[in-house]
This record gives structure tokens, sequence and C-alpha cells, in this order.
């Protein structure tokens, strides 16, 4: 991933965070606009329902809220090049992704125990490191039916929920949902 360390041109006069290099004085405009990092991602992050850049690593996330079963959310995501289902990795992630979907919906993201009951990965089959389970989940439907995908729930506050994969299952949980696409 390619990481372009952001330049202010303002008036002509080149300035870095803010400090104008012709007269070393400090543009408290510049500065009161500029990001926290000094890194952004120097392709566009839009589309969706909803779209946030992460200020620190410059990852793009989308939201899209019409539902799907998990494996369509995940080939839906994968079909913009450099998409996948969003992983979240970074503690600063979690409130991010979080707040992209709101208090009130359900989306997926990118883990599952497909392969192995009460292991759950990533997309790419990665070991989910860092979690941010609701109480009591997962669950695998309180032991009643299969739940192999995980949701970020709004209405939890954002915490993680096992899911069923598909809408095929006779429960009362849908199988289907938005979903967050990340591009790194």
């Amino acid at each position: 991933m390619r990481r372009w360390i952001a330049l202010g041109l303002v008036s002509g006069c080149a300035q870095i965070g803010g400090l104008d290099e012709t007269t070393g004085r400090r543009d408290a405009a510049v500065d009161s606009k500029r990001v926290d990092t000094a890194y952004f991602d120097a392709k566009p992050c839009s589309g969706g329902d909803a779209a946030m850049l992460d200020p620190t690593y410059g990852h793009c996330y989308l939201y899209y809220a019409a539902p799907l079963d998990y494996l369509s959310a995940r080939s839906a995501c994968t079909a913009t090049a450099g998409f996948h289902l969003a992983r979240i990795e970074t503690a600063n992630e979690q409130p991010l992704i979080a707040g992209l979907v709101g208090t009130t919906a359900i989306a997926w993201i990118g883990g599952n125990d497909l392969a192995a009951e009460g292991v759950y990965v990533w997309d790419d089959g990665s070991l989910i490191q860092l979690t941010s389970w609701n109480a009591m989940e997962p669950n695998n439907g309180q032991g009643m039916f299969e739940e192999d995908c995980i949701t970020i729930n709004g209405p939890a506050g954002g915490r993680w929920d096992d899911r069923p994969c598909n809408a095929t299952i006779t429960t009362l949980v849908p199988g289907e949902y938005g979903y967050v696409c990340e591009r790194d």
C-alpha cells in the first residue's frame, strides 16, 4: 500500500503542517484543517450508502445497507478491485466501523468460523486476534442452530454477533444484512 506525505500549497507558498517555508510563520487556518496524521490514502474513498476514510491508516470503508447473505456480501465487496469485507484488526477500526454502520443497522464484516467451529478467522484466513463480541456471544444460536458469520450490531453498541451466514435456515434470524467493505 502506498502512503503519501501530505503537503499543502497555499497562495503559491509551500507549507508543511501550516508552516510557511518562505516566512517561517505558522498559518492557523491551515493547521485547523490539517488531518492529525501525515499519511493519507491517495485513492478517493466514496461509494456505498456511507463511506469513511480511516485517518490513521488510510483504509477506506464503504457501508451498504441493502441486505445480502454473507457470501453474496463478500462477493459484492471483492467485485470492486482492492476491496474485501471489513477486517477489524486494530483498536481504532472498531469504533470507526461501528460509527459507519450506525445505531440501528446490523452489517456483515469479514469474519467466520466456517472451517472449524469456534475458530474465527478473517476471510483471508488470518486468525482473528482482536474481538469485540457482545455479551454472551458468540453463542451459535444459543446452541439451537449454526451461526458461523460475524456481524457488527448497531443496536448492541457496535459489538459483534455471530449470525447464520444465509437466509435458508428457518430461524427468527434473517441471515441477510447490510455489509461493510474495506480497501487497505
